[in-house]
């Protein structure tokens, strides 16, 4: 199994070395919010993610193409609903930044559920 890399940020408030460490994130979003609802969804995910000085990008398909969110029926319902939009996601984030992260996923109301893995243990 190969290792994932981890990459090193030099911070420019602290002069300290920040450890990325790489992640990947499954969101599933409620059914009935129209686009830019869902777009509200991914954009402060996003922007906390760059603040905190990773990246996060869309995990791309065999063809290559970014697979944003898309809507699926779900095998059994979620907060009374059946079906949902699911995105996948790829993250450098800074370790400490992780728990942040799933705690504004935990409160955001148009999440059903997520899951953040550590690629490092994959």
């Amino acid at each position: 199994m190969a290792k994932a890399k981890k990459n090193v940020v030099e911070t420019e408030q602290s002069g300290g070395e920040v450890v990325l460490k790489s992640y990947e994130l499954a969101l599933l979003v409620k059914p009935l919010l129209p686009f830019d609802v869902q777009q509200k969804v991914i954009s402060p995910l996003t922007e906390f993610v760059k603040k905190s000085g990773g990246a996060m990008t869309p995990v791309k398909d065999d063809a290559g193409k970014d697979i944003e969110l898309a809507k699926k029926h779900l095998a059994y319902p979620i907060k009374k609903h059946e079906e949902g939009y699911y995105g996948f996601y790829s993250l450098q984030l800074p370790a400490n930044k992780a728990k942040e992260l799933e705690r504004q996923l935990k409160f955001n109301t148009d999440v059903l559920r997520f899951l953040l893995i550590s690629e490092d243990k994959l």
